[in-house]
């Protein structure tokens, strides 16, 4: 059985019939219409459309897509870039053409 509380028909007094002319002029109301469209159809859009075939894991990704972690973790020491000094007897750059 359909029906709704509140909503009174023409004559202000009784409660109108759930009817599909009723229902559409109850939704063509400015606030009534919006607000059930916000509550409920925008909702379940949203809902629909960021479904997809795995559900959240605790780490925020997918959990089909998550997989084993296969790195080790970062080591705590600080470690510091090798540097090489240059070689004096080798130039920096070409300083000229080698073509003839």
């Amino acid at each position: 059985m359909v029906a709704w509380r509140g909503v009174l028909g023409d004559d202000g007094e009784t409660e109108a019939p759930v009817t599909r002319e009723n229902v559409v002029a109850l939704m063509e109301l400015f606030p009534v219409g919006d607000r059930f469209y916000q509550e409920f159809t925008l909702r379940q859009v949203l809902l629909t459309a960021a479904k997809n075939a795995s559900g959240p894991s605790a780490a925020d990704t997918s959990g089909r897509a998550e997989g084993p972690i296969t790195a080790k973790a970062a080591g705590t020491k600080e470690r510091r870039a090798r540097t090489t000094e240059p070689d004096p007897a080798e130039p920096a750059a070409p300083t000229a053409s080698t073509r003839s």
